[in-house]
């Protein structure tokens, strides 16, 4: 078991371990290796880099705003399906594509959305899959995704306008 932190150099990693021990026992015999953190680094650039487009199931491409063409179509060569393609900013919203439940979803929607269909999305995070069942046909003016987190309703609006289903 490995256990990564980032945290304030200012923070004392032996008091942070400490508190960990309180819930998590085990913490204390994991060895300890600190390293500085690179401050020159572009981690904004470093994080967007790890989100690479996605294919899920039988039909959805999910891609993020930098990812470039290249590596949207060197994900598909060879592919030969029709994709819905579906842009995401990854943010604080739960939904990029990427968890497992999220793709079991997704394969659901592909086997059971029709024209006109209904869709309740509860708990829908960035809007991903309430977007996704619109593009395989839902009816956008009957179906909607409901969070009670702020920035997730706010993601999903951006995305939606994004991905042409805010009308």
């Amino acid at each position: 078991t490995d256990v990564v932190a980032m945290v304030p150099q200012e923070i004392r990693t032996e008091a942070l371990l400490q508190a960990a021990a309180t819930v998590f026992p085990e913490v204390m015999e994991v060895p300890v290796v600190e390293q500085p953190v690179d401050s020159s680094r572009d981690w904004v650039r470093a994080v967007r880099e790890s989100f690479q487009p996605l294919l899920i199931g039988e039909r959805l491409l999910v891609r993020f705003p930098w990812n470039t063409e290249v590596s949207v179509r060197s994900l598909l060569d060879g592919d030969g399906k029709e994709r819905v393609q579906l842009t995401i900013e990854p943010g604080a919203a739960f939904g990029t594509g990427e968890h497992p439940t999220t793709q079991l979803c997704a394969r659901w929607l592909e086997l059971h959305v029709q024209r006109g269909s209904r869709v309740l999305d509860y708990g829908s995070g960035s809007g991903i899959l309430v977007m996704y069942a619109c593009k395989l046909g839902a009816d956008p003016a009957r179906s909607v995704g409901i969070d009670i987190d702020e920035e997730a309703i706010a993601v999903a609006k951006r995305d939606a306008v994004r991905n042409q289903l805010d009308g």
